[in-house]
């Protein structure tokens, strides 16, 4: 198996509120140590924020929290969760500043985790 680091952020795919609806949620209330049992995971909390709160000084951090995982021999490939309100920046400043090859994959969601169908 596969040796994977998750850095959680939070965001709507940390949500949670009421089991079954979609809406009236607080975004980073779950955290990454809640999914342990899916295979060989070391899961790091690096924040549990909305994600319009992601800044400049965060992107550092999450940055440099990456490419000590990516230097790791051991380690097979980041996975990132993050919210869907900048994923896109966040995706960008990594794209233009990590330092190693090991794959990354940043992956949000429109629906809180206690929501129908999330």
């Amino acid at each position: 198996m596969k040796n994977i680091v998750i850095i959680a952020t939070g965001g709507t795919i940390a949500g949670s509120g009421d089991a079954g609806k979609a809406a009236d949620y607080q975004a980073g209330r779950i955290s990454v140590s809640d999914i342990r049992s899916l295979a060989h995971l070391k899961t790091v909390q690096m924040c549990n924020i909305d994600s319009n709160d992601m800044d400049e000084e965060r992107w550092i951090a999450l940055r440099d929290l990456i490419d000590a995982y990516g230097a790791d021999p051991d380690v097979d490939g980041i996975v990132v969760t993050h919210g869907t309100d900048t994923l896109e920046e966040t995706a960008f400043f990594l794209n233009l500043t990590l330092r190693h090859d090991l794959p990354v994959v940043l992956t949000g969601s429109m629906r809180p985790a206690t929501a129908a169908s999330a």
